[in-house]
């Protein structure tokens, strides 16, 4: 994978993980919330998501 894009996702998953305060939950708890945001932003589960978030966007060069 590309170096951008690697970093890319570890910035999302730190600032994911940051969000959820990950500091105050307990040994098992902050394995159970890295496993899902490994999940989360692993390309393979980011890109089909952001494709579909993608839709919700509209752009216009000439708005009223």
């Amino acid at each position: 994978m590309n170096q951008n894009l690697t970093d890319f996702f570890t910035d999302r998953k730190a600032a994911w993980l940051k969000a959820k305060k990950l500091d105050a939950l307990d040994a098992e708890a902050q394995a159970a919330l890295q496993q899902e945001a490994d999940e989360r932003f692993s390309l393979t589960v980011w890109l089909p998501d952001a494709a579909k978030r993608a839709g919700q966007l509209f752009m216009a060069s000439h708005p009223s």
